[in-house]
């Protein structure tokens, strides 16, 4: 700044010392461009400053973010650590927990339409009772939340056309 305002005090003397109105004409119009150059960079410099605050503001607003992720982060893991304890496959008419009644392919439960995966009853002992089932060509699809095991249940139509007892 402090060269272009000496540009300026020059051009300022040289005009008042020369008597030719054409070349004073000339030095106002490169005192004008310089005035119009130092307001530009003005107008720079204060939005460089606006976007420094900006930035800052960023900067604070991402360390906010990071430190809600560690929490989050943290309190997931206490639930994980929460749910280990919980058992997932609590069947829900209890009171018939040994009696499981095998109609093919499935076992159920005195009272219970609900059927139970055969997989986990017969391989680990736990009643998992599969959730609604899919629709297929073929029949019902069933699968098993906790052993992935898939059943197709063929409808009767099925069954009857390809000779297949119930």
């Amino acid at each position: 700044m402090g060269a272009i305002k000496d540009v300026v005090d020059l051009a300022t003397q040289l005009s008042e010392s020369v008597q030719d109105r054409r070349f004073t004409s000339d030095l106002f119009k490169i005192i004008q461009l310089v005035n119009t150059i130092q307001s530009e960079q003005a107008s720079l410099t204060e939005k460089n400053i606006e976007l420094m605050s900006e930035n800052a503001d960023l900067k604070q607003s991402i360390s906010v973010f990071k430190s809600d992720i560690a929490i989050l982060n943290q309190q997931i893991s206490n639930l994980k650590n929460q749910a280990g304890d919980i058992p997932l496959d609590i069947p829900r008419n209890a009171h018939s927990l040994l009696s499981l009644k095998f109609k093919t392919p499935f076992y159920y439960a005195d009272g219970d339409p609900t059927p139970f995966c055969p997989t986990c009853w017969e391989v680990n002992k736990k009643q998992i009772h599969f959730p609604s089932p899919l629709s297929s060509g073929v029949g019902p699809e069933y699968t098993c939340p906790n052993c992935k095991n898939i059943i197709i249940h063929p409808r009767n139509e099925y069954r009857e056309s390809k000779g297949i007892s119930a």
